[in-house]
């Protein structure tokens, strides 16, 4: 009987775990409303070190933090770039930008946006405002269906 009692617990160990785990995937790539206070984001403050800015976009931004050793941050890089290239009303400028920041030298901004994993990618207003925040690697249609949403706010086309 005594033997039987490390088998239980192992067993109830790995059933919890697995339960944790599932329930942690699932909220993956999932898009939350961003909370608490209202974050801005500036381009001087995502400048690199070589000191260049990046353009943010006229409507919306998408604003990934990787990190080098991050295995589905190249997968996010693209996805997220490939939703910049849509249709805009603005040839000179982008409606919708994508700018990628390595966290690897910059733990100034993991602390300030609050980053514990790679990738997180947070949406932006057309102000720098922080309106949604992705941990994980997204799923394209939520991310798709956020940039409609805020683009028609706006009154700009978008078409993919």
């Amino acid at each position: 009987m005594t033997s039987l009692l490390p088998v239980l617990a192992a067993a109830l160990l790995l059933a919890v775990a697995t339960v944790l785990g599932l329930v942690w995937r699932r909220g993956q790539g999932r898009i939350n409303a961003a909370t608490g206070n209202r974050l801005t984001v500036t381009a001087v403050e995502l400048a690199d070190e070589a000191g260049l800015h990046p353009q943010l976009g006229t409507e919306a931004t998408l604003l990934q933090f990787s990190t080098e050793f991050c295995s589905r941050c190249p997968g996010t890089r693209r996805l997220l770039s490939s939703l910049t290239q849509a249709s805009s009303d603005y040839p000179e400028r982008q409606a919708v930008a994508h700018i990628d920041v390595d966290l690897t030298n910059r733990p100034d901004l993991a602390r300030r946006f609050n980053i514990l994993q790679t990738p997180t990618t947070l949406i932006l207003d057309r102000d720098g405002v922080v309106t949604m925040r992705i941990g994980g690697a997204p799923h394209r249609g939520d991310v798709v269906e956020t940039l409609r949403t805020i683009l028609k706010g706006n009154n700009v086309s978008y078409n993919l």
